[in-house]
C-alpha cells in the first residue's frame, strides 16, 4: 500500500471512529436522559404518596397531634408562638411512619424537606383545637390547661376578646381578656379546694407585667378568707367561672 493509501485509510478510520463516538455518545445521553426523566417521575410519585399518607395519618391521629401541640407550642408575652419543638416531633413521627418512602426518595437523589409540611399541620391542628375549645363545657375531670381554655372561651361567649396564654413565660397570667380598650389579667385555678393567697399575689404581679387594667382569679371551689382579704386590698376580683357573663367592669 502506498503512502497515499495509508493516509486515506487513516482518514476513513478517524471518520468511522468519530461516527462511533457520536453514536455512542448519543446513546449515553439518551440513557441518562431517560434515567433522569424516570427518576423525576418516580420522585414525584413518591412525593405525592408521602403527601397523601401524611394527610391520612394526621386525620387518624388528630388527638395525638392536638396533645403534641398543647404540650410543645408556647406563646411568649408578646403573643409570638414557638412551633420549633412541635415541628421537630412531627417530623420524627412521620419519618418513623414512612421511612421507606424517605429512603426511596434519597436513593434517587431527592432530599425530603419536611418543613414544607409544617404550616398545614399547624393550621389543621389549630383549627381542631379551636373547635374543641369552642365546645368545651365544665367538667370536674378537666385538667388545669383545659380549665384555662374553658374560661377563655367563656369570656369570648360573653363578648370579650380573649386568649389563653399557654406559655412558660406567662408571668402568672393564664388568660388575657379585653373589652372596650381595657385589659383584664386572669388566673384560672382548677383546685379541688379553696384558692389561697399565692394566686392573688401572682395575678397582681402579672397584671403589672402585662400592663393590664384589672386583675381577676377564677376558681370553681372558692377562696380562703385570707385570699379574699388580700384580693380586696389589691383590687383583685375573685369569681366562679359561672359569673364571667356578669362582669360589667367596662360597661
Amino acid at each position: 500500500m502506498d503512502f497515499l493509501g495509508i493516509i486515506a485509510s487513516i482518514i476513513v478510520l478517524i471518520f468511522l471512529l468519530g461516527l462511533f463516538i457520536l453514536f455512542t455518545g448519543s446513546l449515553i445521553d439518551e440513557f441518562f436522559g431517560i434515567t433522569e426523566r424516570a427518576n423525576k417521575k418516580r420522585s414525584q410519585e413518591l412525593i405525592n404518596e408521602l403527601i397523601s399518607n401524611v394527610d391520612k395519618s394526621f386525620l387518624r391521629n388528630k388527638k395525638k397531634f392536638v396533645k403534641l401541640y398543647r404540650d410543645t407550642v408556647r406563646e411568649d408575652s408578646s403573643g409570638l408562638k414557638n412551633y420549633r419543638k412541635f415541628s421537630k416531633e412531627c417530623e420524627k413521627f412521620f419519618y418513623k411512619q414512612y421511612s421507606e418512602i424517605w429512603f426511596s426518595l434519597e436513593l434517587i437523589g431527592y432530599q425530603v424537606n419536611f418543613e414544607v409540611f409544617i404550616p398545614k399541620l399547624i393550621e389543621d391542628t389549630e383549627a381542631i383545637i379551636e373547635e374543641i375549645d369552642r365546645n368545651l363545657t365544665f367538667k370536674q375531670s378537666m385538667d388545669p390547661y383545659e380549665y384555662e381554655r374553658f374560661c377563655s372561651n367563656e369570656f369570648i361567649k360573653h363578648g370579650w376578646e380573649s386568649k389563653a396564654t399557654q406559655g412558660t413565660a406567662d408571668q402568672g397570667i393564664d388568660v388575657l381578656a379585653s373589652r372596650n380598650n381595657k385589659t383584664l389579667a386572669v388566673q384560672c385555678k382548677k383546685y379541688a379546694k379553696p384558692v389561697g393567697n399565692k394566686a392573688v399575689q401572682e395575678v397582681v404581679a402579672g397584671k403589672t407585667h402585662y400592663k393590664a387594667d384589672h386583675a381577676m382569679v377564677i376558681a370553681p371551689n372558692g377562696f380562703t378568707n385570707s385570699a379574699k382579704k388580700l384580693a380586696e386590698s389589691n383590687n383583685v376580683m375573685l369569681i366562679h367561672h359561672s359569673e364571667i357573663g356578669e362582669i360589667n367592669l367596662f360597661k
